[in-house]
């Protein structure tokens, strides 16, 4: 059993199974941060960490804006643009299926290299490959 999970073998049925079950638990997992309401509020979260910052760094670079020397304007200026491009990213990176769906495969993909040998990961892996099969059977109206 574990050289079926351990496609580093070189056995290409190994590496047929990887590639499908990390596709479908990569799929599952983007559903998971960018659809799912059982994940909205750690998402939402993660996203208002980033707004509120952006937003207190705007705040900030208005009121220097107006007691501050130039060169505090300046700065505080290019903090505010900065902490706006970050929550940008970040709400982007959240919201958007493919942004999230590469960096989850890549993730998925680097933990099975590396956490092939012990047996947990591969299942929580196929778990998740599962969960996706059975959603996708669901909303086709089969399942």
């Amino acid at each position: 059993m574990d050289q079926l999970l351990d496609f580093r073998t070189g056995d290409p049925v190994a590496l047929a199974l990887a590639f499908v079950l990390i596709a479908l638990a990569s799929a599952r997992l983007t559903r998971l941060v960018v659809q799912d309401k059982i994940t909205a509020p750690v998402v939402e979260a993660f996203r208002g960490f980033f707004d509120r910052r952006a937003e207190e760094d705007l705040n900030e670079a208005a009121i220097v804006a107006t007691t501050g020397a130039k060169k505090d304007r300046d700065r505080a200026v290019r903090r505010a643009q900065r902490s706006d491009a970050v929550a940008r990213f970040v709400g982007d990176l959240t919201t958007c299926t493919w942004c999230v769906s590469v960096w989850t495969s890549f993730a998925l993909a680097a933990a099975w290299w590396g956490l092939t040998p012990s047996v947990w990961f591969p299942l929580l892996v196929a778990g998740l490959a599962l969960s996706e099969v059975a959603g996708r059977l669901r909303a086709d109206g089969i399942g």
